[in-house]
């Protein structure tokens, strides 16, 4: 007859087995998360010489994966985990796991990719129609055989927010439009920037629900109309990655920063570059976070990317940075282009 101690041997090794496995289970869910995330503090940067895209570790400061196009002109797009390779005629996914292309959709010339949140919008540059979609689902996005959600006219310009809300400027009337969501049937007609009348403009942005649009040297916001002292045109911030800036937006010039409050009567705080002109000074990128940056004047500290490679998409904040802008103890890791 089996003791005591016999009798609960088996069941109890029995138990710290299964226990094990568990354990080894959520060790391996957990190691495996934190290797396929691609909003871990790494950045998509291009090459078109060397038709390849690189994911950039800046706290590494070096590339840890990379993907090859044939297009002579290609595009990369990202936020949090959708990443978005966009060719002359094909838009496809970038897989996390494999960085390899995943769903593809087909695409006219001249389409620009834009994403946010969960929800991708293509745009086509020359006519102004926009298609929307979630960026999983990047294939049901149809702009070559389906009708646009969105029709802006040549010239039109549009976001993402960060909560996946597509915002677009029509400049035929100055008109923001907005569809709450991918799956919106009809945009929304919210107000004009320009009390009806015809305004083309270099850049668009949403900060907060407040829509701003730049033309010249001229910031544009519903209320407000901000002069700034520069020389060239400005480039208008991306919206926000989260719902913390709400009152102020960010615009850059070859000559350096402007931080703006959204407030009648507002004038802009100038955060010269310290360079001598456009050349050697500003590089233009896509998708500049910028961090720790208040309107009071917290100034820009930028980084090389590998020669050759210009940044893309990666929570996007601004669309522009400036060498030789420097702030301490709050680095910020911003790319400038760079052509080998």
């Amino acid at each position: 007859m089996p003791s005591g101690g016999h009798t609960w041997t088996v069941p109890a090794i029995t138990l710290l087995l299964l226990l094990g496995l568990v354990a080894s289970a959520v060790i391996m869910s957990t190691v495996t998360r934190r290797h396929v995330q691609l909003d871990d503090g790494t950045v998509w940067v291009t090459s078109l010489k060397n038709q390849k895209a690189a994911r950039f570790n800046v706290k590494n400061k070096e590339a840890d994966a990379g993907i090859s196009s044939s297009a002579p002109r290609f595009d990369i797009a990202q936020h949090n985990g959708d990443t978005i390779l966009t060719e002359t005629n094909r838009a496809s996914t970038i897989k996390a796991s494999t960085v390899s292309t995943g769903v593809k959709t087909d695409i006219k010339a001249n389409t620009t990719t834009v994403v946010g949140g969960d929800t991708v919008a293509l745009i086509n540059e020359k006519t102004g129609n926009v298609w929307t979609g979630l960026s999983e689902n990047l294939d049901s996005v149809t702009p070559t055989t389906s009708d646009p959600k969105m029709k802006l006219g040549e010239g039109g310009r549009i976001v993402v927010t960060h909560d996946g809300k597509i915002y677009g400027y029509r400049p035929s009337d100055g008109m923001v439009l907005r569809l709450d969501n991918p799956s919106s049937a009809k945009a929304r007609t919210l107000e004009s920037l320009t009390d009806g009348k015809q305004q083309t403009v270099e850049s668009f942005t949403v900060i907060g629900s407040t829509p701003v649009i730049a033309t010249g040297k001229t910031v544009i916001f519903k209320g407000g109309r901000v002069d700034v002292d520069t020389t060239g045109t400005l480039t208008l911030q991306e919206p926000p990655t989260d719902d913390v800036q709400s009152d102020w937006v960010a615009a850059a010039s070859p000559r350096g920063l402007a931080l703006i409050p959204l407030k009648s009567n507002a004038k802009a705080n100038f955060i010269a570059n310290g360079g001598q002109g456009e050349s050697g000074t500003t590089g233009i990128v896509q998708g500049l976070r910028v961090l720790g940056l208040e309107p009071e004047g917290q100034q820009l500290h930028s980084r090389l990317l590998p020669h050759g490679y210009q940044r893309q998409a990666a929570n996007p904040r601004i669309r522009q940075c400036h060498f030789r802008i420097g702030v301490p103890h709050q680095p910020s890791p911003c790319g400038a282009q760079r052509h080998g």
